[in-house]
């Protein structure tokens, strides 16, 4: 029997076998298990640029209106502090004048200051205390500590105590002269800032009607400072 055919075909079958299971090996190879890292959808994680808003965005649109509008109620509150100040000066000046035993057109002067500061006062402590539970005002005590304030309370004892060492004629000039002054200055800052920086509306009226008042005040101080029937 001859074996050569045989061994042939067996020698064939054995090289293709050997052929194929390299080929399966370089494929395997080719083609690893571990799956492509995952790409995350525009917009997600960090940094991200994409059109959805993310917390942040809400977070820094959303808050703007609140803070806008409880900003106003600290400054409404100080302002009414302001006038209220003006308000304890100009009586605790008429009652000095008064005290003092001036002349009739002073006088006169004097009991309508005291008159107009004292309902003044009244209607800036009643929108005081209705402030009280706006949403951001601070405390009355807290905001009559502005540095303001203080300076502003410092000035108007210190004319006062000036005026209280002088008497007769002097006295009245220089009474006359301080109620000039200390009204020309409140116009001024109502003004330049009170007014202009008020939010709520029943706020700003009484400002402005506070301005007409102290206006007036203005305008008759002056008159006095002219000899009478000049």
């Amino acid at each position: 029997m001859n074996l050569r055919p045989t061994l042939l075909v067996a020698s064939l079958a054995f090289a293709l076998s050997a052929c194929g299971e390299r080929a399966d090996d370089r494929q395997t190879a080719a083609t690893p298990d571990t799956p492509p890292a995952a790409v995350p959808p525009a917009g997600e994680g960090t940094g991200g640029t994409g059109m959805g808003a993310g917390p942040a965005d809400t977070m820094v649109h959303g808050d703007a209106p609140a803070n806008a509008a409880s900003a106003q109620a600290p400054a409404d509150h100080k302002a009414l502090l302001s006038v209220l100040e003006v308000d304890r000066h100009e009586i605790a000046a008429a009652q000095a004048a008064l005290s003092k035993g001036v002349g009739d057109r002073a006088r006169a002067y004097a009991e309508m200051l005291r008159s107009d500061h004292e309902r003044s006062m009244k209607a800036t402590q009643a929108l005081l205390d209705g402030n009280r539970g706006t949403a951001g005002a601070p405390p009355q005590d807290a905001a009559s500590d502005d540095p303001a304030l203080v300076a502003e309370r410092r000035q108007h004892d210190t004319e006062r105590q000036r005026l209280e060492g002088l008497d007769g004629e002097a006295f009245e000039a220089a009474w006359i002269d301080a109620m000039v002054k200390g009204h020309q200055a409140a116009l001024d800052k109502l003004d330049r800032e009170l007014i202009p920086q008020a939010g709520a509306g029943e706020v700003r009226s009484h400002l402005e009607r506070t301005r007409e008042t102290i206006a007036g005040h203005l305008e008759q101080a002056q008159a006095l400072q002219k000899p009478a029937g000049g």
